[in-house]
């Protein structure tokens, strides 16, 4: 993580802008989008409190862009969760076609405005959201619950680049969330770019949650094969969250012989 990611973070901690944080449990269902959980990220956008957010493409989303996408250079990436992050325009000016999930839907509307994309705005009653299409169609972001969405809606996926989305969600979300990755990846011979960190539970709870290595095996072992692309010690974020040892990961999954 580059320092001056790092800084963000340390700079949204001195602020107090951290809408990340709660003091009590965490135990609402999120696939039921209660309002208090939405609103909260919400407010983080209207506030201007999103220090995970990057204009930015990902360094190891450039760094894996051939690994995600096994070569194709007409692949379908789904981003889940993408709120208007920079890795989107990026991937589209490279040629590819992208599928978004976000659930603030003026975020969708920024971001298509900030990037001076001409787009149509449709409602979509049966996920009670809008989506959002680019004139050429290859861009495509859709504006609701998350846990709505259906593969028929998505279409064809060629690829997830995940970073934010899992290690986001609350725990109990986590095989609704599997599920519709699986269905939106079935009968493909698909690439899942994930980032995760690994870091002791006891200390800190995120978000981002921690993805061990045990927890993506067991989430995932039944139609991924698994492969860890890179382990790098972050001791920046270690010095940040006051942790003994956290290791940022990298992951590449794809279809399971």
């Amino acid at each position: 993580m580059s320092e001056g990611r790092i800084d963000r973070w340390k700079n949204a901690w001195d602020n107090k802008k951290t809408m990340w944080h709660n003091d009590e449990p965490q135990n609402y269902p999120y696939h039921c989008l209660c309002l208090g959980r939405i609103d909260r990220w919400k407010n983080a956008w209207n506030k201007k409190k999103t220090m995970w957010h990057n204009d930015e493409p990902q360094k190891h989303l450039v760094e894996n862009l051939d690994k995600l996408t096994a070569g194709k250079k007409d692949a379908r990436i789904l981003l889940p969760l993408c709120g208007k992050a920079g890795d989107i325009m990026w991937l589209y000016n490279q040629g590819y076609s992208i599928v978004g999930v976000e659930g603030v839907a003026y975020v969708v509307e920024e971001f298509f405005n900030e990037n001076n994309l001409q787009f149509q705005k449709d409602e979509v009653k049966e996920i009670d959201g809008f989506k959002f299409s680019s004139q050429d169609g290859r861009l495509v972001v859709f504006a609701c619950d998350f846990f709505k969405i259906t593969s028929d809606l998505l279409g064809s996926i060629d690829a997830v680049y995940d970073r934010g989305a899992l290690e986001a969600i609350n725990v109990e979300d986590r095989d609704k969330y599997v599920s519709i990755m699986k269905s939106a990846v079935q009968g493909k011979d698909f690439r899942y770019l994930l980032h995760g960190f690994e870091y002791d539970l006891a200390v800190f709870q995120g978000p981002p949650r921690a993805l061990h290595k045990d927890l993506i095996k067991n989430m995932f072992d039944d139609f991924c094969e698994i492969e860890v692309l890179s382990e790098t010690v972050d001791k920046e974020f270690e010095k940040l969250l006051n942790l003994d040892k956290c290791v940022e990961i990298i992951y590449l999954m794809k279809p399971k012989n």
